[in-house]
């Protein structure tokens, strides 16, 4: 799943739960043959990260890890707003210390060839 985030935006709680829960959701029923989930969340062109945002993403990735069924990569590229770049490391070292594999890249276009991956349609 790719989470690509527009200019400008501001990620807080609701965004996150909306993804997190029906989103999360939806793609497990729709894929429920699928051992392994890749989610890539781009941050790109984020301008703001809510804290209420990333305690949620955390718990989501507490209770996803413990399936054994994700792998996050998320991109964090050099121009990316440091106050971001700081809550998005957070929320991510958090989630490092409870096992998930996690990776950072700096744009999607390596990513999705690192993974042998390309968007649904593509």
């Amino acid at each position: 799943m790719i989470n690509r985030i527009g200019g400008g935006f501001r990620v807080v709680a609701d965004d996150l739960r909306f993804i997190t829960e029906t989103v999360d959701e939806a793609m497990h029923r729709r894929f429920s043959e699928v051992k392994r989930f890749v989610y890539i969340h781009d941050f790109s062109l984020v301008e703001h990260y809510e804290i209420g945002a990333r305690k949620l993403i955390t718990d989501w990735g507490k209770a996803s890890q413990s399936q054994g069924i994700v792998e996050l990569v998320v991109l964090i590229p050099p121009k990316l707003n440091q106050v971001v770049r700081v809550g998005v490391l957070a929320g991510l070292s958090a989630l490092r210390v409870f096992g998930m594999n996690i990776r950072l890249g700096e744009d999607l276009t390596s990513v999705l060839v690192e993974h042998s991956l390309k968007p649904a349609g593509g």
